[in-house]
């Protein structure tokens, strides 16, 4: 892993609530970074021609 990240780590939380409280609870060791991913698919309607 390249960049100014120490670690990455997966989570799946049951709501934000959750996912609130496990990042104050990492926050105490520094700053955090954030990116919700949602599991949706998106159909774009690109064709590719094979």
């Amino acid at each position: 892993m390249t960049g100014s990240y120490n670690f990455i780590i997966k989570v799946s939380c049951t709501d934000i609530d959750a996912l609130e409280h496990l990042l104050t609870k990492m926050q105490k060791m520094g700053s955090t970074n954030t990116q919700i991913i949602l599991n949706t698919q998106l159909d774009r309607g690109l064709a590719f021609d094979e």
